[in-house]
């Protein structure tokens, strides 16, 4: 095996990795004496300058060690550490914090991060969730990296270190992509099949029979963004829904600043409202609960609601709601698995997954030709 001349990773860390994986499966034991430099460099097709470079690496990382008159040695603790795989999951602050995320966002990411501790469980890994600066200095964000390189693999969160992200690539370290949007070209991709759940979810708007439909929508103008919206609304003018324009709602992605927009900008009630209202953002169907108990509706009988997205941000609330499951959970093992399968060079490693969406129904929606 000899190293690709082409790529951007650097000869000696591809050298290193394909070390490692000789270790991986067993060809180089614990104890196993590593061929001399020379020998290493005609065997890859390097100078032997970069094959002292990539035992540096391998030293440094545990899986070698250097007795000196007698040679480079596989190390006692690389058996270990290739029994379980050591996984790191980088985030700057503000992605961890309520204080500073909406709440959609931290829903969604306690469900994922549920879903990486089942994965590192199912595929006998040991995850590190740690904090890094979002830095775009690429020499800050280097002196980050030398501190991860004693990971076999990283899941990176898709909209998220996009600088580190980067570096990564170019050190050859293994590592996929998890989210719903902002997929990069030779990194496996972990995501859901988030057109045709929006879909879904128009369809189900048509077959239980609803007439006319209102929509609060996401304060957001990003293409990913729209082109849902675009979908849902064609999909339902197709099948003979009404969407009428005064019954359209752009609000912030917050509980009580887009109940106070409903309530200063939403029409009475009795003006002719649509049959059920379509809410984008997980935080919409707390405030539209509240507009309508206010205003003497009954949610499920006056007035229905489906919502897009959440799951754990949806327990509790009352009645129960009808909305489309975006499957995060799954998706946080779907990245264990697939970065388990990059770091042991699996043939399917570099393939994305797109998970499927599904109606949860609840009491906030019924057939209307029950009514």
């Amino acid at each position: 095996m000899v190293v690709d001349k082409n790529s951007k990773v650097s000869l000696c860390v591809q050298v290193r990795n394909m070390l490692v994986d000789c270790i991986r499966r067993g060809e180089l034991p614990p104890g196993r004496r590593i061929p001399g430099e020379r020998m290493l460099a005609d065997s890859y097709g390097v100078s032997r300058g970069t094959a002292v470079e990539a035992l540096k690496l391998l030293e440094n990382d545990g899986y070698v060690e250097r007795i000196s008159t007698r040679g480079t040695f596989i190390s006692q603790e690389a058996g270990a550490r290739t029994s379980a795989l050591k996984i790191l999951y980088p985030f700057p602050e503000k992605s961890m914090s309520p204080q500073y995320l909406n709440y959609a966002n931290y829903c969604a990411g306690s469900e994922l991060y549920q879903g990486m501790l089942q994965g590192t469980l199912d595929f006998n890994m040991q995850i590190t969730f740690q904090y890094f600066e979002d830095s775009a200095d690429r020499n800050a964000a280097m002196k980050q990296i030398k501190s991860i390189r004693n990971f076999d693999g990283i899941v990176f969160t898709s909209h998220q270190l996009s600088l580190m992200r980067e570096l990564v690539t170019e050190e050859g370290i293994p590592h996929v992509m998890v989210g719903t949007h902002n997929q990069e070209k030779g990194t496996p991709f972990i995501s859901y099949k988030r057109l045709e759940g929006i879909k879904k979810t128009a369809q189900y708007v048509i077959k239980n029979g609803y007439r006319s439909v209102g929509l609060l929508r996401a304060y957001s103008d990003l293409p990913e963004n729209r082109e849902k919206i675009d979908l849902f609304t064609s999909v339902l003018l197709a099948g003979g829904v009404k969407i009428d324009k005064i019954w359209i709602f752009h609000l912030e992605d917050d509980k009580e600043l887009a109940y106070k927009k409903l309530k200063n900008e939403m029409p009475h009630p009795k003006d002719g409202m649509p049959e059920i209202f379509f809410c984008e953002s997980v935080s919409h169907p707390f405030a539209f609960f509240r507009f309508a108990s206010e205003c003497g509706l009954k949610i499920g009988s006056d007035v229905d609601v489906i919502s897009h997205g959440g799951d754990t941000s949806f327990r509790g609330i009352m009645p129960s709601l009808t909305y489309l499951r975006i499957p995060y959970f799954e998706m946080g093992v779907a990245a264990c698995r697939v970065l388990n399968e990059r770091i042991c060079g699996s043939a399917s490693a570099g393939k994305n997954v797109l998970l499927p969406a599904e109606i949860i129904e609840g009491e906030s929606t019924r057939k209307r030709s029950l009514k």
